[in-house]
């Protein structure tokens, strides 16, 4: 996802937050909710994640070997999914997570010497919720 919102021109929690499914894409059935938007959103904002962008992109620019980077992802836990021709009312899905983290890297050695900031998981407030 980091790359191709590189290579559009878009803030990869932006191309994440405009392509948030509304139906399970394994399945074909809708989600009543899924916490997934909130939970980017809470997480983008307490990490501080516009400001942390703007700061790796200043960073890189000061011709240093030491490139600075950012990035998120977000993944959930299904409970109660798998069983074919199982009633989807019985589903449910628990809360998503992201997780959004800074660190550096050394483009001459590949070694990473920094967690500029360490990686904060967030987790969406849903309590797990039938889909």
């Amino acid at each position: 996802m980091d790359d191709l919102a590189e290579k559009i021109g878009m803030d990869s929690v932006a191309l994440r937050l405009k392509n948030i499914p509304g139906i399970s894409q394994g399945r074909n059935w809708p989600y009543t909710t899924s916490g997934l938007k909130e939970c980017i959103e809470k997480g983008a904002e307490q990490f501080g994640w516009e400001k942390a962008v703007k700061q790796a992109k200043a960073h890189n620019q000061t011709g240093t070997h030491i490139k600075r980077g950012v990035g998120m992802g977000s993944c959930v836990w299904f409970v109660g999914v798998g069983y074919r021709g199982s009633n989807p009312a019985n589903r449910s899905v628990n809360p998503f997570a992201a997780q959004f983290c800074e660190l550096e890297v050394n483009t001459k050695t590949g070694e990473m010497p920094t967690l500029v900031m360490p990686p904060e998981t967030f987790f969406s407030d849903l309590p797990a919720t039938g889909l």
